[in-house]
């Protein structure tokens, strides 16, 4: 078969099951090939090899049983580095870019120590990390699996040096040291709203990285008051959440004390993002 021949016959199998048909279907054949997409247009009329066929088949049936596209490549792009995605981690979404450059705009290059929470990928910590060369930082998750995946990025984006993985229920490893930031983006999806999600997602994704609890708060229950004793003086600390979560954890950061409370929103404008900062006790007496 040609490529033009194959372009048709993706399209045939992949737009049934997905609006994205055409950027997967190009992405497949990039990697099967090892070629640009350019090269697709250009060699249109050439045949491809039967084992390149055979991998297309591959993961032309992984797709239909509406497997991410992103774990079948392997690969995923965030903040414009490759990171490695796979079963054991949640795949890094384009929204969470904003976290990273509302702490990247922050921090403005300044000596900063940063612990991320629930790493998965460790797409936020190894961006920092790459984006901030005077950041120093630490990066959690109970799951090996995640952990495992999340070293292999700190690797392939060369940040060995500035970012230290811990297996952690929450703070639970990291010690007596303190930080400028905490970031997390724990799992916040509801029970009810998991049941909702597309196939990709419910039947991929790990669980544990989704659910958040009966309404999807439980971690921002926990983080919130765990995290005073880590945070320096007027420290920050910093989610994403769901789409109608922030209102309840404004609440949570009043109930714990802290100051400078805000709500900044993604690039669909939905209030995603919460962050507070740390006042002690001294501080409060000194204001």
């Amino acid at each position: 078969m040609t490529l033009q021949e194959i372009q048709v016959w993706l399209k045939e199998k992949l737009e049934p099951i997905t609006s994205e048909w055409e950027i997967e279907s190009k992405w497949m054949l990039c990697q099967v090939l090892d070629c640009s997409v350019l090269d697709l247009i250009i060699y249109k009329q050439q045949d491809i090899t039967e084992k390149a066929y055979n991998e297309l088949l591959e993961m032309v049936r992984r797709r239909i049983l509406r497997e991410p596209i992103q774990y079948i490549l392997g690969v995923h792009e965030f903040m414009g580095l490759p990171f490695k995605v796979g079963r054991g981690v949640l795949i890094p979404r384009q929204d969470t870019e904003s976290l990273v450059e509302y702490i990247i705009q922050y921090v403005a290059g300044q000596p900063t120590k940063i612990l991320d929470i629930g790493t998965g990928s460790g797409a936020i910590a190894v961006s920092l990390a790459r984006f901030l060369k005077y950041a120093e930082v630490t990066t959690v998750d109970i799951s090996e699996d995640a952990l495992e995946i999340a070293g292999e990025n700190v690797r392939l984006n060369g940040v060995e040096a500035r970012v230290t993985l811990l297996k952690s229920d929450l703070f639970e490893s990291v010690g007596s040291e303190v930080f400028d930031i905490i970031v997390s983006n724990p799992p916040y999806i509801s029970e009810k709203d998991l049941r909702a999600l597309e196939p990709e997602v419910k039947d991929h994704e790990p669980e544990l990285a989704l659910l958040g609890g009966l309404d999807g708060l439980d971690f921002y229950r926990r983080i919130i008051p765990q995290a005073k004793p880590y945070l320096k003086a007027k420290g920050l600390l910093i989610f994403e959440a769901g789409y109608d979560q922030s209102v309840e954890i404004i609440k949570l950061f009043e109930a714990q004390g802290y100051d400078d409370i805000g709500v900044f929103s993604d690039l669909r404008g939905i209030p995603r993002f919460i962050y507070g900062h740390f006042v002690n006790d001294a501080d409060k007496t000194n204001g």
